[in-house]
């Protein structure tokens, strides 16, 4: 999902301040290698000239029935050799369609009866058989921010629609009376198979990414509902003083408290 992220930001710099054709000698040096600043890039991608092109139907995703028939070293670029120092370069978008072969990737893990999305994904061949069906609350539910911009800069609206599916079949398992959440649930059941709850390791993006989709994405308006009621729910459940420290989701405060310090 990182990969994804950056992709993403990458493209978006790029279509922010590289509107205009820029020397291709800006972009890459002599022996064809993408400039770093002083430095050079030794990636497979760097060898692509100035007139790289992403075939995208080798990249895409919607006809195939597993990653596996995506065929991802032709998703690179189709080129003929040109001289570089005499050339113009213009960004024609070709992070943005790697994103989405990423993505259409990524996707194949949220094919679960719950809705939430296995940890692991084979980009290649899909889940591995032998996938644990346990999930974190942040693995799951840290992935709108990258799929909802990738739906909105590509119009294909599956990304988003599953990355947001998983967050609010999140959200409807919470601990109805205290807004708490807990730690690992199982993805195939829907159940919470760890009951500890906080927000530190395997939970803490979860609640970042509440807020901060709302703030990308206002006009989804229940993100920030989830939102203020999850930190209400953390602020009077889980706050011991000063700290935040690890309760049970069904019980808060007035169970077992885990200090961790």
């Amino acid at each position: 999902i990182r990969v994804l992220g950056g992709l993403l930001s990458a493209h978006q710099l790029a279509e922010a301040f590289m509107k205009k054709k820029v020397p291709v000698s800006d972009v890459w040096d002599s022996s064809g290698e993408i400039r770093w600043g002083a430095e050079k890039s030794n990636s497979q991608a760097s060898n692509l000239p100035a007139d790289a092109k992403v075939d995208e139907q080798l990249c895409s995703w919607e006809s195939s029935s597993s990653p596996e028939t995506v065929e991802n070293d032709n998703c690179t670029s189709k080129i003929e050799p040109k001289e570089i120092e005499s050339s113009t370069w213009e960004y024609d978008g070709f992070l943005l369609k790697l994103a989405t072969d990423i993505g259409n990737r990524l996707v194949y893990a949220f094919n679960t009866a719950s809705g939430i999305p296995y940890g692991t994904v084979n980009l290649l061949h899909g889940i591995p058989p032998q996938e644990t069906t346990v999930a974190s609350l942040a693995g799951a539910g840290t992935l709108t921010l990258e799929f909802e911009l990738l739906s909105r800069l590509t119009g294909n609206l599956k990304f988003g629609k599953a990355a947001k599916l998983a967050t609010r079949a999140l959200w409807v398992r919470r601990s109805q009376e205290l807004n708490l959440f807990g730690k690992h649930i199982d993805v195939k059941s829907g159940k919470w198979v760890e009951y500890l709850s906080g927000i530190g390791s395997n939970s803490d993006s979860f609640y970042e990414y509440l807020v901060k989709h709302h703030i990308l994405f206002p006009d989804d308006a229940d993100f920030w509902t989830m939102f203020v009621n999850v930190y209400s729910g953390i602020h009077d459940h889980s706050r011991l003083g000063e700290w935040y420290v690890d309760v049970d989701m069904g019980s808060g405060l007035r169970g077992n408290v885990r200090q961790i310090f």
